[in-house]
């Protein structure tokens, strides 16, 4: 809870509105990392490396559980 209220008060000096969107989405897919046992930083760097070869269509498969359970797929082929 402490994370939230930090993040909360963090979002006030954000710069402007969409800034402050953009972070919240941030805040929101890290957390939905951890709550699903994923690496944040591993995620984030998967994301960030695929997002520009990415078409929009397909962002859904970016989101943190759709993108845990293609890396446990990945896991499993690989065994």
């Amino acid at each position: 809870m402490r994370r939230v209220a930090v993040g909360h008060k963090s979002l006030r000096f954000a710069g402007s509105f969409d800034d402050g969107k953009r972070t919240a989405v941030t805040h929101s897919q890290l957390e939905t990392c951890k709550r699903s046992s994923a690496d944040p930083f591993a995620y984030l760097r998967d994301v960030l490396e695929r997002l520009p070869v990415t078409a929009v269509a397909d962002y859904a498969g970016l989101r943190p559980r759709a993108w845990l359970a293609e890396q446990r797929a990945k896991q499993a082929a690989a065994r």
